[in-house]
């Protein structure tokens, strides 16, 4: 039981990082259209700054569906957004002070979801009824792949 809270855990952990490294790409574009400063679909746009590059460069021949390749793409990832948190001046303290109700609701709603998930799936790990045949080989054959 431990093993899996601290994995639920490393999950949330890795998704909140990634939240602060895409914070000032998101919120100079959507700082006063969303209440939320962008917070929210920073979770959505980090998780496709690490994977669509990985992809993209995966299906043109180069094998990068490693550790070390997902490693590199996420420490450019770190470089361009250090870049950018220069550029654009942007400070996290203001954001904050700005948007700390709608932060704190969001990640409440998300550690709930994530771990309400969890739970699900783990103790209903078969395929019957909740997953299609498909999405089982699907994931069979990405976690057998170089």
């Amino acid at each position: 039981m431990i093993h899996d809270l601290s994995l639920i855990f490393y999950c949330w952990f890795l998704s909140s990082l990634w939240v602060f490294i895409t914070l000032p790409v998101v919120s100079t574009y959507c700082k006063n259209k969303l209440r939320d400063g962008g917070w929210a679909l920073n979770r959505t746009f980090g998780w496709l700054l690490i994977g669509l590059p990985i992809w993209y460069l995966a299906h043109f021949g180069m094998p990068i569906n490693t550790k070390a390749g997902i490693w590199g793409v996420f420490l450019l990832l770190i470089v361009v957004s250090a870049y950018l948190w220069k550029k654009s001046q942007f400070h996290f303290s203001a954001f904050w002070n700005e948007h700390k109700t709608f932060i704190v609701v969001e990640e409440v709603l998300f550690i709930f979801g994530i771990f309400f998930l969890s739970v699900i799936r783990g103790y209903s790990p078969d395929i019957n009824s909740l997953e299609k045949f498909m999405d089982g080989g699907l994931i069979v054959s990405y976690v057998k792949s170089p």
